[in-house]
């Protein structure tokens, strides 16, 4: 029996720009965090090998001091480390993968597919890298024909069924008649379903932990057990944050307070803490004459890592009346209800948005932006 962790798209030292100088770099500082949590995952599960299926880096421009860390972590290993380069951190030479790694490190630097065997365990991990950010050929084009009787797993940075995809596109069909025990898979972020295609059992990884709120939940790394033809794999999790969001039905507000209830309501239900950083997307019909205070909001709610208010509701107006007002609210309306039944959202949004402001300003109201 062997026991291996697959992880990818790990993305350190991603640049956080919109964190501002401290934020983005305590982010990044998580993320080193992170990766030694995956490096104690590995130590703790007795694993035989550590798979990385691409985009350990954000880019093959990272700093001196995260790729002398990732080199002390992953020689504290005792065992081998197989790592396939993504489009994020593509293998070039001179670049960031010719710098010192430990020799239980196995680094992939060919488009075309290749192979290390390991007697020991006799596996055999097949696999390639992104020489570029484009990797247009189709690796598993030409078929594939790995010895059957050793254990024979793919390491890869890919996308699967999208044949003009310019990253390492991979045909199904051609992964269920390859004979891979395993395929360990990296690139999609927010991790599909694990699937068998084929004796091939195959997986997305996904982000261990996701950077922004186009990916969600926690994430994970999947530990893999091998055990003569039984193929079993479990995901488990590293990661201290998630990104979340929550579409909360304001209909009928009329205060700031209400929704704070009713966002109070969803967190509990959803049991959300210090580890969230949580979207809330505001949805419903209001008065035109109540608008949410996003800032009063957020600051009336505690308990979460982050909480970002987005408004998308819509006014309530009484439609009947400004259709044969003569005055200059009617021909303001009149104006802009044609906009607002249009089939692009985002004029329907602006023009709701400014049909409330004008509202209100006709009728002498505050205008809250």
């Amino acid at each position: 029996m062997i026991r291996f962790i697959h992880c990818a798209d790990l993305h350190l030292d991603s640049p956080f720009s919109g964190l501002g100088a401290i934020g983005s770099e305590a982010r990044r500082e998580g993320q080193r965090e992170l990766f030694r949590s995956l490096i104690c995952l590995v130590k703790n599960r007795h694993a035989d090998f550590l798979l990385i299926a691409g985009d350990l880096f954000d880019s093959g421009f990272t700093t001196s001091s995260t790729l002398k860390f990732v080199t002390d972590m992953l020689a504290t290993l005792d065992c081998p480390v197989i790592l396939a380069p993504g489009n994020h951190d593509p293998y070039t030479e001179g670049g960031l993968w010719a710098a010192s790694f430990p020799e239980n490190v196995k680094i992939f630097t060919s488009e075309k597919l290749s192979s290390f065997y390991f007697p020991k365990s006799n596996v055999c991990i097949h696999g390639y890298a992104f020489t570029s950010e484009r990797h247009e050929e189709a690796p598993l084009a030409s078929g594939v024909s790995p010895d059957p009787t050793k254990i024979n797993i793919l390491c890869a940075h890919t996308e699967l069924d999208v044949p003009l995809s310019p990253s390492a596109p991979i045909d199904k069909k051609q992964l269920a008649a390859s004979g891979f025990d395993y395929a360990a898979l990296g690139h999609v972020h927010n991790a599909p379903a694990l699937e068998t295609l084929g004796k091939t059992l195959t997986a997305y990884s996904g982000c261990p932990e996701g950077r922004s709120f186009d990916e969600l939940d926690f994430g994970s790394v999947i530990e893999v057990t091998v055990d003569g033809d039984h193929v079993s794999a479990e995901r488990l999790r590293i990661a201290k944050r998630r990104y979340m969001v929550e579409t909360v039905d304001i209909t009928g507000a009329e205060k700031d307070s209400e929704v704070i209830d009713r966002i109070r309501r969803r967190i509990a239900v959803k049991a959300y803490g210090e580890d969230t950083a949580l979207r809330v997307i505001l949805t419903g019909a209001l008065t035109p004459d109540y608008v949410p205070s996003a800032a009063f909001i957020i600051g009336a709610i505690e308990g979460l890592y982050h909480l970002e208010i987005k408004d998308e509701t819509t006014p309530v107006l009484d439609y009947a009346e400004l259709e044969h007002d003569l005055s200059i609210r009617g021909e303001y309306y009149r104006e802009l209800v044609s906009r607002m039944q249009t089939m692009d959202e985002e004029e329907r949004k602006v023009a709701a948005e400014a049909l409330r402001i004008g509202l209100c300003a006709l009728s002498g109201k505050p205008i809250v932006f």
